[in-house]
Protein backbone atom coordinates (compact mmCIF):
# COMPACT_ATOMS: atom_id res chain seq x y z
CA UNK A 1 0.00 0.00 0.00
CA UNK A 2 2.83 2.41 0.83
CA UNK A 3 4.49 1.59 -2.49
CA UNK A 4 1.21 2.10 -4.35
CA UNK A 5 0.80 5.53 -2.77
CA UNK A 6 4.38 6.45 -3.64
CA UNK A 7 3.84 5.42 -7.27
CA UNK A 8 0.95 7.84 -7.69
CA UNK A 9 1.86 11.00 -9.52
CA UNK A 10 0.08 14.30 -10.10
CA UNK A 11 -0.15 16.49 -13.18
CA UNK A 12 0.49 20.25 -13.20
CA UNK A 13 -3.08 20.90 -11.99
CA UNK A 14 -2.88 18.57 -8.95
CA UNK A 15 -4.98 15.77 -10.51
CA UNK A 16 -3.93 12.14 -10.03
CA UNK A 17 -2.30 10.43 -12.97
CA UNK A 18 -2.53 6.68 -12.44
CA UNK A 19 -0.35 4.44 -14.55
CA UNK A 20 1.53 7.33 -16.15
CA UNK A 21 5.29 6.85 -16.48
CA UNK A 22 7.14 8.46 -13.60
CA UNK A 23 9.80 11.02 -14.26
CA UNK A 24 13.37 10.07 -13.37
CA UNK A 25 13.31 12.48 -10.43
CA UNK A 26 10.10 10.92 -9.09
CA UNK A 27 11.65 7.43 -9.42
CA UNK A 28 14.70 8.58 -7.46
CA UNK A 29 12.42 9.98 -4.74
CA UNK A 30 10.61 6.66 -4.49
CA UNK A 31 13.84 4.64 -4.39
CA UNK A 32 15.26 6.94 -1.71
CA UNK A 33 12.10 6.66 0.40
CA UNK A 34 12.02 2.86 0.07
CA UNK A 35 15.70 2.62 1.01
CA UNK A 36 15.12 4.81 4.07
CA UNK A 37 12.12 2.68 5.04
CA UNK A 38 14.19 -0.50 4.68
CA UNK A 39 17.04 0.91 6.78
CA UNK A 40 14.61 2.09 9.46
CA UNK A 41 13.06 -1.37 9.66
CA UNK A 42 16.40 -3.15 9.98
CA UNK A 43 17.68 -0.86 12.74
CA UNK A 44 14.70 -1.49 15.04
CA UNK A 45 16.20 -4.52 16.78
CA UNK A 46 19.59 -5.94 17.66
CA UNK A 47 20.77 -9.16 19.20
CA UNK A 48 23.37 -9.61 21.93
CA UNK A 49 24.94 -12.82 23.23
CA UNK A 50 27.01 -13.37 26.32
CA UNK A 51 30.70 -14.11 26.00
CA UNK A 52 30.69 -15.95 29.34
CA UNK A 53 29.92 -19.61 30.07
CA UNK A 54 26.62 -20.39 28.32
CA UNK A 55 23.98 -22.74 29.70
CA UNK A 56 21.40 -23.96 27.20
CA UNK A 57 19.68 -26.40 29.58
CA UNK A 58 16.73 -24.09 30.37
CA UNK A 59 14.51 -23.80 27.26
CA UNK A 60 12.74 -20.77 28.77
CA UNK A 61 15.92 -18.66 28.71
CA UNK A 62 17.75 -17.65 25.51
CA UNK A 63 21.30 -19.04 26.03
CA UNK A 64 22.13 -17.37 29.33
CA UNK A 65 25.54 -17.01 30.92
CA UNK A 66 25.55 -19.08 34.10
CA UNK A 67 27.28 -18.37 37.41
CA UNK A 68 27.43 -20.91 40.22
CA UNK A 69 28.02 -18.90 43.39
CA UNK A 70 29.06 -21.65 45.80
CA UNK A 71 26.54 -22.26 48.60
CA UNK A 72 24.65 -19.11 47.63
CA UNK A 73 22.93 -19.14 44.24
CA UNK A 74 22.92 -20.16 40.61
CA UNK A 75 22.49 -17.06 38.48
CA UNK A 76 21.63 -16.95 34.79
CA UNK A 77 22.03 -13.72 32.81
CA UNK A 78 20.93 -13.11 29.21
CA UNK A 79 19.90 -10.36 26.82
CA UNK A 80 16.70 -10.21 24.81
CA UNK A 81 18.44 -7.68 22.56
CA UNK A 82 17.84 -4.08 21.65
CA UNK A 83 14.60 -2.62 20.40
CA UNK A 84 12.78 0.66 19.90
CA UNK A 85 10.42 1.35 22.79
CA UNK A 86 6.89 2.70 22.64
CA UNK A 87 8.26 6.21 23.17
CA UNK A 88 10.49 5.70 20.08
CA UNK A 89 13.57 5.60 22.30
CA UNK A 90 16.22 2.91 21.73
CA UNK A 91 16.10 0.33 24.53
CA UNK A 92 17.84 -2.90 25.46
CA UNK A 93 16.78 -5.82 27.61
CA UNK A 94 18.74 -7.92 30.12
CA UNK A 95 17.30 -10.77 32.16
CA UNK A 96 18.57 -12.19 35.45
CA UNK A 97 17.28 -15.43 36.99
CA UNK A 98 18.47 -16.23 40.52
CA UNK A 99 18.03 -19.68 42.06
CA UNK A 100 18.86 -19.68 45.77
CA UNK A 101 21.00 -22.81 46.31
CA UNK A 102 22.13 -21.90 49.81
CA UNK A 103 20.67 -22.07 53.30
CA UNK A 104 20.26 -18.32 53.78
CA UNK A 105 18.11 -15.76 51.95
CA UNK A 106 19.65 -14.11 48.89
CA UNK A 107 19.00 -10.42 48.29
CA UNK A 108 18.92 -8.90 44.82
CA UNK A 109 18.78 -5.13 44.49
CA UNK A 110 18.04 -3.71 41.05
CA UNK A 111 19.40 -0.33 42.19
CA UNK A 112 22.84 -1.98 42.30
CA UNK A 113 22.68 -3.04 38.63
CA UNK A 114 24.51 -1.02 35.99
CA UNK A 115 25.00 -1.44 32.26
CA UNK A 116 27.96 -0.07 30.28
CA UNK A 117 27.74 0.29 26.51
CA UNK A 118 30.62 0.16 24.03
CA UNK A 119 30.88 1.09 20.39
CA UNK A 120 33.36 0.05 17.77
CA UNK A 121 36.87 -0.68 19.15
CA UNK A 122 35.44 -0.82 22.70
CA UNK A 123 34.94 2.96 22.87
CA UNK A 124 32.70 3.78 25.85
CA UNK A 125 29.25 5.16 24.99
CA UNK A 126 26.95 7.17 27.27
CA UNK A 127 25.54 5.07 30.12
CA UNK A 128 21.95 3.90 29.64
CA UNK A 129 19.23 4.47 32.22
CA UNK A 130 17.34 1.61 33.89
CA UNK A 131 13.70 2.40 33.06
CA UNK A 132 11.64 -0.71 33.82
CA UNK A 133 12.09 -3.77 36.01
CA UNK A 134 9.62 -6.65 35.66
CA UNK A 135 8.10 -7.72 37.94
CA UNK A 136 7.27 -4.34 39.39
CA UNK A 137 7.89 -4.07 43.10
CA UNK A 138 10.49 -3.03 45.61
CA UNK A 139 14.04 -2.55 44.35
CA UNK A 140 15.30 -4.98 47.02
CA UNK A 141 13.97 -8.54 46.67
CA UNK A 142 14.63 -11.36 49.14
CA UNK A 143 14.81 -14.86 47.64
CA UNK A 144 14.27 -17.65 50.16
CA UNK A 145 16.38 -20.85 50.12
CA UNK A 146 15.24 -23.15 47.31
CA UNK A 147 13.26 -20.37 45.59
CA UNK A 148 13.85 -18.75 42.21
CA UNK A 149 13.22 -15.19 41.03
CA UNK A 150 13.50 -13.77 37.52
CA UNK A 151 13.98 -10.09 36.71
CA UNK A 152 13.57 -8.44 33.30
CA UNK A 153 15.51 -5.16 33.13
CA UNK A 154 14.87 -2.62 30.36
CA UNK A 155 17.40 0.16 29.80
CA UNK A 156 16.87 3.31 27.76
CA UNK A 157 19.90 4.05 25.60
CA UNK A 158 21.36 7.47 24.93
CA UNK A 159 22.60 6.38 21.49
CA UNK A 160 21.18 4.63 18.45
CA UNK A 161 21.06 0.84 18.66
CA UNK A 162 23.30 0.54 15.62
CA UNK A 163 26.19 2.18 17.51
CA UNK A 164 26.24 -0.44 20.30
CA UNK A 165 28.78 -3.21 19.66
CA UNK A 166 29.06 -4.60 23.19
CA UNK A 167 27.63 -4.28 26.70
CA UNK A 168 28.80 -5.13 30.22
CA UNK A 169 26.24 -5.73 32.95
CA UNK A 170 27.43 -5.29 36.54
CA UNK A 171 25.18 -7.06 39.04
CA UNK A 172 25.35 -8.35 42.59
CA UNK A 173 23.63 -10.53 45.16
CA UNK A 174 23.93 -10.46 48.93
CA UNK A 175 23.75 -13.42 51.30
CA UNK A 176 24.82 -13.75 54.91
CA UNK A 177 26.20 -10.22 54.95
CA UNK A 178 28.47 -10.99 51.97
CA UNK A 179 28.07 -9.01 48.73
CA UNK A 180 29.02 -10.93 45.59
CA UNK A 181 29.61 -8.74 42.52
CA UNK A 182 29.93 -10.10 38.98
CA UNK A 183 29.96 -8.73 35.44
CA UNK A 184 28.48 -10.26 32.32
CA UNK A 185 29.83 -9.25 28.92
CA UNK A 186 27.68 -9.24 25.80
CA UNK A 187 28.67 -8.76 22.17
CA UNK A 188 26.47 -7.87 19.28
CA UNK A 189 25.23 -11.03 17.61
CA UNK A 190 24.00 -9.47 14.38
CA UNK A 191 25.79 -7.35 11.86
CA UNK A 192 25.61 -3.62 12.67
CA UNK A 193 24.89 -1.24 9.85
CA UNK A 194 28.17 -0.22 8.13
CA UNK A 195 27.38 3.49 8.59
CA UNK A 196 26.62 3.24 12.34
CA UNK A 197 30.06 4.13 13.67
Amino acid sequence: MVVAQLLRSRDDHGRDIQGAPLAALERMRIITMLAALLVACTLDTTSFRSTDRIDSSDPELPSPAVYDLENVARVRVWSGGGYVGTSEDPMTHVGIAIQNTGKQPVIFEDDAVSLALYGKDRVALPAPELRVVVPLGPSKVVIAPGERATFELHFQLGVKLARVAAMTLRWSVMSGGQIIVRTTDFVRDDEPAPFAQ
